[in-house]
């Protein structure tokens, strides 16, 4: 998506952690995990039989885990809510936005109007949003402050 990978390395460049949580397979989530050198990435696996998909599917990310995953981590980093930021793109993403703090609606065409501050399609604007309300809890790396 464009502006992603931009985004993602602009909270990254101000000591922010990124994690990737999704329903779609391991191959496309570690993908991305390297693609946005991302913290982790959490995802499902689907079944192979002599490269072709079997149908099955390993679950580890469900709408119900995703919320589970985001208290996890912010215990694990001692991340309070109010700092967590998540972004979702659909209704499947509700337990995990209702996680954080700030949340998000990217590409959800208002699916997610109910349930985030600020929905768009464009990381810019997103930006922009998050430095005018500022909604970043932001550490410089190297920093304790």
């Amino acid at each position: 998506m464009p502006g992603s990978q931009e985004f993602v390395h602009w909270l990254r460049g101000q000591g922010n952690k990124v994690v990737l949580v999704t329903g779609g397979p391991r191959e496309v989530a570690e993908s991305a995990l390297a693609h946005f050198d991302a913290d982790a990435a959490f995802s499902n696996d689907f079944l192979y039989e002599d490269g072709v998909f079997t149908g099955d599917v390993r679950i580890q990310v469900s709408p119900r885990s995703k919320g589970e995953i985001v208290r996890g981590l912010a215990s694990k980093w001692s991340i309070p809510k109010t700092d967590i930021l998540a972004f979702g793109d659909g209704l499947m993403d509700v337990p995990l936005l209702s996680e954080a703090g700030t949340r998000l609606g990217i590409n959800s065409q208002g699916k997610l109007k109910d349930h985030v501050d600020f929905e768009t399609s464009d990381y810019h604007e997103a930006r922009e949003w998050l430095v005018d309300k500022g909604a970043l809890h932001r550490t410089k790396p190297g920093t304790n402050d």
